[in-house]
């Protein structure tokens, strides 16, 4: 009989939790990411896809959320500046058909991390001639370059003053995965 009772307030609590969700998404309230820390309801949790476009301010940032199945979407839209090393440790798929530029110098743009994976769709990544002083792609995870997928104007450590394993514009390193699929261009 406890069970019971006990599966019932389940199935009510789930419900009521997810109307909240969809009332607070359609009011631009309540974020998913929100009922998701407090451990709540799978339906909850939303992977928070985000769109970066000219406004967006992108620095130095971990990346999470998302799963091999259902990775986070991020839309990029027009030329991004991204100030600081961008780290994956979630599974995102990058696409829209905007720039993601670097704009300082840094020891490495953009790392996926052991276990993670991202997708790039459609998207150009652009060091603007910026020099990285370790690899500047460094794929510790699983990446994979689709369709129309630009890499361009990446400077990066490929003398004796580098880390060792880390000499290049792009390191697969450990247990990393990249896939380059037909469409991509990889250019100075």
């Amino acid at each position: 009989m406890q069970r019971q009772k006990r599966r019932i307030l389940q199935k009510i609590t789930a419900a009521v939790l997810s109307a909240a969700l969809a009332v607070g998404m359609v009011q631009g309230g309540v974020p998913g990411r929100v009922l998701a820390q407090e451990g709540f309801s799978a339906a909850a949790q939303a992977n928070d896809n985000e769109t970066w476009n000219e406004d967006s301010a992108i620095s130095t940032m971990t990346i999470s959320g998302g799963t091999e199945s259902d990775p986070k979407v991020i839309t990029v839209t027009g030329n991004v500046t991204v100030s600081g090393k961008l780290t994956i440790s979630g599974h995102v798929e990058f696409t829209g058909g905007g720039v993601l530029k670097w704009s300082s110098e840094r020891n490495t743009a953009l790392e996926v991390a052991e276990g993670a994976s991202a997708v790039f769709e459609n998207v150009t990544l652009d060091g603007d001639n910026t020099y990285f002083s370790y690899s500047a792609l460094l794929f510790r995870g699983t990446v994979e370059f689709g369709a129309g997928t630009t890499i361009q104007n990446f400077e990066s450590g490929t003398t004796g003053n580098a880390v060792p394993g880390h000499k290049g514009v792009i390191a697969v390193c450990d247990k990393g995965v990249l896939n380059i699929k037909e469409g991509t261009v990889i250019t100075k």
